[in-house]
Parts: C-alpha cells; structure tokens; sequence
C-alpha cells in the first residue's frame, strides 16, 4: 500500500514453461524478491526515497488507527447497552467490555508511539 509502480515495486504472475500460469511474484526494482519479503525494510534501505516510503507507512498506520479509534468511541453507548440485552451474562457483557478498553488503551498506546516516531 505504501509502494507502487513508479517506485519500483511490481506484481507478476509468471508463465510457465508448459504455458499454464505460475505463482504470483513480487519485483522490487527489476529484481524478483519474492523470497524477501519479510525483509522488505532491507530492500528499500539504499532507496533513495526510503524517508518517502517510511513516512508513507506510518501516515498509513496513523491514519487506519485513528479510524479504529473513532468507530470505538462512536458505538460506546451501544456497548454500555448490551446489560438492557437480557440474553447476555453479566459476566459476558463485563468481558467485552473490558475487552473494549484493552483494544482502545493498546491503540491509544499505539497511535502515540506512532507519533512519537514522526516527530522525534
């Protein structure tokens, strides 16, 4: 998502030499690093627009949190409600939402090393 083509990155299904299609493989500046792709940190390192793509994750990443965060804090009241749904527990409905409060403190947390990231 934060790469693309004019930054060197491709997508290619490669043909095979009976003609059927092959597997999907992943190009990074001509290269196959199909192989590579759990590092791909490494591979962009010597980009000269690696700050680019860095930043382009962590906006990304702000973004996509901030997101989550807001759809949380605009169903509170349907998740305060759940006690008035005789079919839930008690016990069930102090589980989610507690739950519900570890998910929105670890993307509190989250957001604010994000932050922290972009502007040192």
């Amino acid at each position: 998502m934060c790469l693309n083509e004019e930054d060197g990155l491709e997508f290619k299904v490669l043909q095979q030499t009976d003609g059927s299609e092959g597997e999907l493989r992943v190009f990074w500046q001509g290269s196959d690093v199909t192989d590579k792709v759990d590092t791909f940190e490494t591979l962009i390192s010597d980009h000269e627009l690696q700050d680019v793509f860095k930043l382009r994750a962590v906006a990304l990443l702000q973004d996509r949190i901030r997101q989550q965060l807001a759809r949380l804090h605009e169903s509170d009241d349907i998740a305060q409600s759940l006690g008035m749904i005789s079919t839930i527990s008690p016990h069930c409905q102090n589980i989610a939402l507690t739950l519900r409060k570890e998910e929105m403190a670890i993307l509190e947390c989250g957001f604010e090393a994000v932050n922290r990231d972009v502007s040192p």
